[in-house]
């Protein structure tokens, strides 16, 4: 089974590689190692998403929280949420992300009003961690685990019988949630919003020199503002964001190509080698040359 390649769109969005591309089901394994400085970059989706450890920890940030999840916990991720997987204490680990979306389980209108979009659209619900000691989270761990067992072996009608798991599985989570309506929070999903605006208009101008007021702008709120949304949900500054980005896809260039280390400074935004130098020490722990030679 291949493992996990992330790749984020400009608009923040994740492009998530379906094992089949004409059937919206994810089932792959990962590990946090083959992610730069063990943590992916943060993004968002409009499927549902799964993330089972199997071997070792790893930490969730789903919009302004932190979840720690043991192996063989797992949580369950709502659509359209902030997120991303990271080593809080440099340990790695090896996990199984199952992503889908809802229509793939229900197409029939009625069925998806009373029984998918009352979770996928309920404001107030961005996730769900599940315990392997808790008798109700424990069926669906196992139904994670069975659909993975079953794509891992890819043999007669898995892809049927992965929808059909998977129906079970949103049968046991909806009624773990017993959710009737939703008691939106509309404060709290205006701020997700705005942090989506902001992270996207970094992503899709990078290379140029921005500035504090120009990423408040794309969100259209004030530079204080910006600086608390931020620290809110990504638990650092609008510039320590973009910085970190920038470096992300520089070092990316100085492992897959031969361009001169100036050249990867310019490309990746920074406006001096010394800069970019200095700031790739400081995040990174060594020089963009120690990094290239490693």
């Amino acid at each position: 089974m291949k493992s996990i390649n992330l790749q984020v769109m400009k608009d923040a969005s994740e492009f998530l590689e379906y094992n089949h591309p004409a059937i919206p089901l994810y089932v792959k394994t990962g590990n946090l190692s083959s992610f730069p400085h063990m943590k992916a970059l943060c993004h968002w989706h409009d499927d549902v998403e799964f993330l089972l450890p199997i071997n070792g920890h790893i930490t969730y940030h789903i919009n302004d929280k932190d979840y720690y999840i043991e192996e063989h916990n797992a949580i369950f991720v709502n659509a359209k949420q902030i997120h991303y997987g990271y080593s809080a204490d440099g340990s790695d680990c090896d996990y199984i992300c199952i992503t889908f979306k809802p229509s793939l389980i229900c197409s029939n209108e009625a069925l998806a009003n009373k029984y998918i979009l009352p979770i996928t659209e309920h404001h107030s619900l961005s996730e769900l961690l599940l315990l392997a000691d808790n008798p109700k989270h424990q069926g669906i761990i196992s139904f994670l685990e069975q659909v993975h067992q079953l794509y891992q072996e890819s043999k007669g009608c898995y892809e049927l019988s992965s929808i059909s798991i998977l129906c079970s599985l949103w049968i046991r989570l909806y009624k773990i949630l017993n959710v009737q309506s939703s008691s939106a929070d509309y404060s709290s999903s205006t701020d997700i919003f705005i942090q989506k605006q902001m992270v996207s208009f970094i992503y899709d101008n990078y290379t140029d020199k921005l500035t504090l007021n120009e990423i408040s702008h794309a969100g259209g709120i004030s530079r204080t503002k910006c600086c608390q949304i931020f620290k809110k949900y990504l638990n650092r500054t609008p510039i320590d964001f973009l910085n970190s980005y920038r470096l992300e896809i520089s070092m990316n260039y100085l492992r897959v190509t031969d361009l001169p280390i100036t050249e990867i400074a310019y490309n990746c935004g920074f406006n001096s080698l010394s800069y970019y130098s200095e700031t790739f020490k400081k995040y990174k722990g060594c020089t963009p040359n120690e990094y290239r030679e490693k």
